[in-house]
């Protein structure tokens, strides 16, 4: 009975206290770390875009579908009386249009390889020669600019700001509106041509992106476009991705 009772004894059922303690602690700490990852906002995957083009109508193989974000089957876009884009089987992409089957009623946004769609985006369409698109959060070299979607597009050297408090610039108005406006892109300039602010300035900097030389973006670094930079190099729509 004396050697349960010695201070080598009570030594050891403290330590062993101790570890148990140490241990549910860095669970505990774990478990409220991977809650707040799963909580946390994941910023939505960037994409450079091509071509973004109204859709007359489209036409696809028997089963085609958009299975976990892949297409399962050929799809082809007529886009006017001369061009026809082919989506080949297997190619990532999303489609938010829900009027498929009706006519001019979807727009198509591509990233291109070629003549070959790399991924692809089909959105609903409004009437006329422009189609609006998300907010810009980030202006990128060579007069292309970040939307609040992921999509890389290019922009006018300048932009119209749509706007009752009479932005300075462009990098201003990035700065203060962000995510709250919305982009007027043309088909026939293949450009942002409008932002339109829709709600009250940011209290804080929107995150902005530096492209280098490589023509990677790197979130969060400084805005190096400006509304006086040089002219942007004009994607020609009349060759891109379609035959």
């Amino acid at each position: 009975m004396r050697q349960f009772l010695t201070i080598r004894f009570w030594m050891t059922l403290v330590a062993l206290g101790a570890l148990t303690g140490l241990a549910l602690l860095v669970t505990r700490s774990d478990g409220a770390a991977s809650i707040a990852e799963l909580g946390a906002p994941v910023a939505p995957a960037q994409h450079r875009i091509d071509l973004v083009a109204f859709v007359f109508a489209f036409s696809g193989e028997a089963g085609f579908a958009l299975k976990d974000g892949v297409t399962t089957g050929q799809l082809q876009l007529i886009i006017d009386g001369s061009r026809t884009m082919v989506i080949a089987p297997g190619t990532p992409g999303e489609i938010s249009c829900t009027k498929l089957a009706e006519i001019g009623q979807c727009v198509v946004a591509v990233d291109l390889l070629g003549n070959a769609v790399l991924w692809f985006s089909v959105i609903p369409s409004t009437p006329g020669s422009t189609v609006t698109l998300p907010g810009i959060v980030g202006l990128l070299k060579s007069n292309q600019v970040l939307l609040a979607n992921g999509w890389i597009v290019n922009r006018a050297s300048l932009v119209d700001l749509n706007c009752s408090d009479d932005p300075a610039s462009l990098t201003d108005f990035v700065r203060r509106y962000g995510a709250r406006s919305t982009t007027t892109f043309s088909y026939d300039r293949q450009q942002v041509v409008r932002a339109t602010c829709t709600a009250a300035p940011h209290a804080a900097t929107t995150t902005t992106v530096q492209q280098d030389e490589t023509g990677s973006s790197n979130p969060g670094s400084t805005v190096v476009g400006t509304d006086g930079a040089p002219p942007d190099s004009n994607t020609d729509a009349s060759v891109s991705g379609v035959g």
